[in-house]
This record gives structure tokens, C-alpha cells and sequence, in this order.
């Protein structure tokens, strides 16, 4: 349904992914799916090739259940992501230890610690900053967390993550 739509497909689609494994994480019986199962890359690694990114996208958060918070486990998972979408994955998780790490910004960079230097740790960081700036009252914890950083090219990223962000929040 969400390629019936004129524009914003990739929000529809990341929206279908997320409402996925909200479904998963919930006990409400009336609102469960059939799309989850034990492996880490499901349903990822059968929809077709145009949704894939929307779905690595918010895929940590059902790989954060199956290896029960160990983000090690969960990076070592996006790197056997197929290569596109290994950033979407890394910035998923960044999202997620963000939300594991609330106004914990030491704690939220050690965990983005298990992804690999590079675009990788740069997605997780990225990912972790934007979950503490969802709404200004963040704006203090996401600035002293790219403070935090030692590396241009993650203080660089960290910084225009919440410049950016900054434009939808405010």
C-alpha cells in the first residue's frame, strides 16, 4: 500500500518495518505478527530488494531481543547484513543503544564501541545522537555527547546530525 502513495515512501515503508517489531515486542494479543522469527536478518533478507534499507533500518531493535541487549552480538549481525544496507543497520543500532542509554552519553558511546571504526561506528553514533534530540529537551544531552567524541569525522557527523535534526524539532 505504501507505493500507492505520491511521496514520502520510505517513511511509509520504514513505518510497516517499525510496526513490525512493535508487534514482536508486545503481549497484546491483538496486535501480533507473523513476520519476526530467530533470525537476526528476518524479514530483511526476503522482501524485495527496494525495502530492504527501510527494514535493516529498524532490524536491530528485533536483534537487540534475540541476543538480549549484547550490541556486540547485534554488530557483528549488521556487518553480515548485505553490504548496502550495513549502514542502516549501524544507524539502527545507534537508535536503539540511545534508547538502552537514556541521558547516558558515556554509556551510549561505549556500546557504539562494537561497531567497527569507519562508516560503521560513524552510523551507530549517529543513530545515538538523533535518539537523544527527539525533542529539545534532548538538545543539551546530544551536544554533550558529540563534545564526547574524539575523531573529526564523528564530531563532524555528530554535529550535523543535530543541525539537522534541529530543523524538524524546533
Amino acid at each position: 500500500d505504501c507505493d500507492l502513495l505520491p511521496r514520502q515512501l520510505s517513511s511509509c515503508y520504514t513505518g510497516v518495518f517499525m510496526e513490525n517489531i512493535v508487534a514482536g515486542l508486545g503481549t497484546d494479543k491483538e496486535h501480533q505478527t507473523r513476520y519476526l522469527s530467530n533470525d537476526p536478518h528476518h524479514p530483511c533478507d526476503v522482501v524485495h530488494e527496494k525495502y530492504k534499507d527501510s527494514c535493516y533500518f529498524y532490524q536491530t531493535s528485533r536483534m537487540v531481543q534475540i541476543f538480549n541487549g549484547d550490541f556486540a552480538k547485534v554488530a557483528q549481525t549488521c556487518l553480515t547484513a548485505p553490504e548496502p544496507y550495513q549502514h542502516s543497520c549501524f544507524v539502527s543500532m545507534g537508535r536503539d543503544i540511545g534508547g538502552h542509554n537514556p541521558g547516558n552519553t558515556e554509556g551510549a558511546i561505549k556500546e557504539c564501541a562494537n561497531a567497527p571504526l569507519g562508516g560503521a561506528r560513524t552510523g551507530c553514533l549517529v543513530g545515538a545522537v538523533q535518539d537523544a534530540f527527539w525533542d529539545p529537551k534532548g538538545a543539551d544531552t546530544a551536544l554533550a555527547f558529540c563534545r564526547l567524541l574524539e575523531s573529526y569525522e564523528e564530531k563532524d557527523a555528530c554535529y550535523s546530525t543535530i543541525m539537522a535534526r534541529a530543523l524538524q524539532v524546533l
